[in-house]
Parts: C-alpha cells; sequence; structure tokens
C-alpha cells in the first residue's frame, strides 16, 4: 500500500467517524488533523473553536502575518514550506539569550518570558499565537490581553497535569480574544502543530487531506 494510499484512508476512516461532528466543516477539518496526529478520538468531543477562530486564523495568514509559539517542538512540527508560500513570519523566544538570562534570575519560566518579549517585540502585530507545552505560558498571553494586547487568535493547547486544564479553561472564559483550545490535561507540540497546518492548508485553498 502506498503512502498516499494510507494517507487518505487513514483521513477517510476519521471523516467517517466525524460525521457527526457539531461544528463547522472547517473546524471539523481542524479536529481531523488533531486525531490525525495524535490518534485520539477525545479530540473530537474535547476541542472548543471561538467563533471567529478560523476566520481570524486565516486572515492572519493570507495578510502575510506573524505566528508567535511558546516552544521549539511545536514550531518545528508546522508546515514552513506553506508559511513560506504565504510569506508567514515565526517567532519563538524560549531560547533568546535575554531571556534565558531572565529566566536564571527569576522565578517566570522560559516561555511565559518568551511571550512577555514577544509582546514587546511586535506590538503593532496581531499575530496568531501558539501556546503548546507551557500553560505559564498561556496565563502570560492573557494577562497582555487583559491589559489590552489583542492577538488575532490565541490557539492554546499546553499539555500536563498542573495549570494546564486551567489555563485553557481561562483561555475560553476570557472573553476578550478569540481561541482554539480543548479545555483538558490533553494536548502538546503534536496537537499545536496539527492545528496550524490545517489552518494554513485552508489558508493555501489545498485539500485538508
Amino acid at each position: 500500500m502506498r503512502a498516499t494510499d494510507i494517507y487518505r484512508a487513514s483521513f477517510a476512516l476519521i471523516r467517517q467517524q466525524l460525521s457527526e461532528f457539531p461544528g463547522t466543516r472547517r473546524e471539523r477539518d481542524v479536529v481531523e488533523r488533531i486525531i490525525h496526529a495524535t490518534a485520539d478520538w477525545d479530540f473530537a468531543h474535547v476541542m472548543r473553536f471561538h467563533p471567529e477562530a478560523v476566520d481570524q486564523a486565516l486572515k492572519t495568514l493570507l495578510g502575510q502575518g506573524r505566528v508567535i509559539v511558546d516552544v521549539r517542538m511545536a514550531l518545528a512540527g508546522m508546515d514552513h514550506m506553506r508559511m513560506a508560500k504565504l510569506g508567514v513570519q515565526t517567532a519563538c523566544y524560549i531560547d533568546d539569550v535575554e531571556v534565558t538570562k531572565e529566566a536564571a534570575r527569576s522565578s517566570v519560566t522560559r516561555a511565559a518570558l518568551g511571550i512577555r518579549k514577544a509582546v514587546h517585540d511586535n506590538r503593532g502585530d496581531a499575530p496568531i499565537v501558539v501556546v503548546a507545552n507551557a500553560p505559564t505560558a498561556l496565563f502570560e498571553a492573557l494577562e497582555w490581553v487583559n491589559q489590552g494586547w489583542r492577538p488575532a487568535v490565541i490557539i492554546g493547547v499546553p499539555v500536563g497535569f498542573i495549570m494546564a486544564q486551567e489555563s485553557k479553561e481561562a483561555l475560553i472564559d476570557n472573553g476578550r480574544v478569540p481561541y482554539i483550545a480543548n479545555p483538558t490535561p490533553k494536548g502538546g507540540s503534536p496537537v499545536a502543530a496539527a492545528i496550524m497546518n490545517a489552518l494554513l492548508r485552508m489558508a493555501t485553498g489545498e485539500n485538508p487531506w
């Protein structure tokens, strides 16, 4: 069986199982790609989409906007060929020299400080913010949202047992910014990358398979 046949068969199976998915077609396409990346059917039930989230994300991607990511692993999993095609810029500050030094002398995580630096360095932007691993980064982003910062959308899917679910619940309850999130301990870099890759395929007008 060829790789392309396996790929199409996998998505056909997922699509069949999601035939009664209650969200929009675009939201279903995002969930399909998450399930394909994780083999976890629970994501069909736990994903939450702000009604403007997908449209705002696509507007940003098509407008050559910026994507800010909390960790390198999530960024590595994103489709850089399609981002280059769209002219999308990315930023991840977790290993920035200033961030690393500040984290060493404070109690703030590098992931949170990376978001803080992203806000300061890109004040005029309305970026897509992707938080894949660190709930502290998501809480930091929300603090700036409460102070008036307005990302186009926050994709909040940090993984873990401590503060991860709480950070995503805070994102959903915030009410000031469109979001894609799952208020459970599940998530991580594969989920974040899958969401972005689904959006990138939509933005380039390609088959979501």
